[in-house]
């Protein structure tokens, strides 16, 4: 007797749902640093033959003639920008695990996990470097670490 929804589906289907272990991966690492970069998109220019696009004329109170404002900056708000730093973001993450560290690029973070303190600390100057040298501004006041987690060890 059909009397609910479900009694009709005709694929039942098998879901796998993520457990413990699947956390157990992620939390294994004894110690973690974040590195927050400020204003990314600043840190990208435009090419002088894209200004004319970015540009507005606007006469302020008192002038005679119209001010040409171009943005010379990549913008937050232009669709490409998020992708354009995903790219350079992803290739700094290639980098660093070539390098024989473990690592998350999100957005504007990184977070570095390792087995141990040191690992981490050599991991975070080593990311530092690597920032700055490609001219990003590090916001000191909002990355963390290395810290050491309070995770027990488990291994599979």
């Amino acid at each position: 007797m059909n009397l609910a929804l479900n009694d009709y589906a005709t694929d039942k289907g098998n879901v796998k749902y993520q457990g413990v272990k699947d956390v157990i991966k992620f939390i294994i690492p004894q110690s973690y640093c974040k590195i927050y970069l400020k204003m990314v998109y600043l840190c990208f220019g435009i090419r002088p033959s894209q200004y004319h696009m970015l540009g507005v004329k606007w006469k302020f109170d008192g002038d005679k003639e119209a001010t040409c404002l171009v943005d010379t900056r990549l913008m937050m708000g232009a669709s490409k920008s998020p992708s354009v730093f995903h790219r350079l973001s992803q290739a700094v993450k290639r980098f660093m695990r070539k390098g024989g560290y473990q690592l998350v690029a999100y957005l504007h973070d990184y977070i570095i996990v390792a087995d141990d303190y040191v690992t981490c600390l050599k991991g975070q100057h080593t990311l530092i470097r690597l920032l700055r040298e490609l001219g990003f501004t590090i916001y000191i006041t909002r990355s963390m670490g290395p810290l050491k987690t309070s995770f027990p060890r488990y291994r599979n």
